[in-house]
């Protein structure tokens, strides 16, 4: 008995062969069946490797991140308790408004949760820090104040 499939790759539909190697039950079934059974199968399968995965923050701005350790760091020797840091974000310095492509160097932004500011942390393209100040109306024992 020669039983005929109906193979559609793009619907996902997984061929008869398969099936005979390992469901001779299902093989030898008429395809409708086949189908139904194969097709949640696909489907899952499908949708499990399709679905992309959102990329982490450092596979979103690898430099950034290794600058991260860096304004660890300085928080560290200034002395700063975690109790006072609400958020840390690293952002990118441009050179200039008509080049705005050009990363020049980074800053750590250390947002206080005590206080009007943040401790910012500059450094240059290679996270090698430049300066260490605190921006707003806060004050860190050791560390510059600008307004």
């Amino acid at each position: 008995m020669h039983i005929r499939t109906w193979n559609a790759p793009s619907a996902g539909i997984v061929p008869s062969s398969w099936l005979s190697a390992r469901h001779p039950a299902i093989a030898q079934s008429k395809p409708h069946v086949r189908i139904l059974v194969a097709l949640p199968l696909s489907i899952l399968l499908g949708v499990t490797l399709l679905v992309p995965r959102a990329p982490t923050a450092a596979e979103r701005d690898p430099p950034a991140q290794r600058c991260r350790a860096v304004v660890d760091q300085q928080i560290t020797q200034v002395g700063l308790p975690q109790s006072r840091i609400e958020r840390i974000q690293i952002s990118r310095r441009r050179q200039d408004i008509r080049d705005s492509q050009r990363t020049v160097g980074f800053d750590g932004w250390v947002r206080l949760n005590d206080c009007r500011g943040s401790l910012v942390v500059g450094m240059d393209r290679g996270c090698n820090v430049q300066q260490v100040y605190v921006q707003g109306m806060c004050e860190v024992p050791g560390v510059e104040t600008f307004d």
